[in-house]
């Protein structure tokens, strides 16, 4: 029953943080969010320095996109790769067991 009351708890924090965050228009345009940067920053000073810290939409964005492009890479390279470990497989069984007669 505890377990069942946590998950309650934590949806009714999502719930609620979603529904506040879409009342104040948050989700809509940029503008909306930062009038309500700019109230937050008004009635909470201390927040200003948190508000700050938090990564610039341009450095997400372009975290976002090397991520995926790191990806792309990999996948597009691996068959190279898999080739590769493929022939060094052969040559390392044989050369242990040269090594052991």
């Amino acid at each position: 029953m505890l377990s069942f009351a946590k998950l309650v708890s934590k949806l009714a924090i999502v719930g609620g943080a979603v529904y506040v965050t879409v009342n104040n228009s948050v989700w809509d345009k940029s503008e909306y969010a930062n009038k309500l940067i700019s109230q937050v920053k008004e009635s909470l000073p201390e927040a200003t320095e948190l508000i700050k810290e938090v990564p610039a939409k341009i450095s997400l964005v372009e975290n976002w996109n090397n991520g995926v492009e790191s990806v792309f890479n990999v996948l597009a390279n691996s068959s190279r790769s898999f080739e590769n470990l493929k022939n060094k497989i052969p040559d390392f069984s044989s050369s242990n067991q040269s090594n052991k007669t």
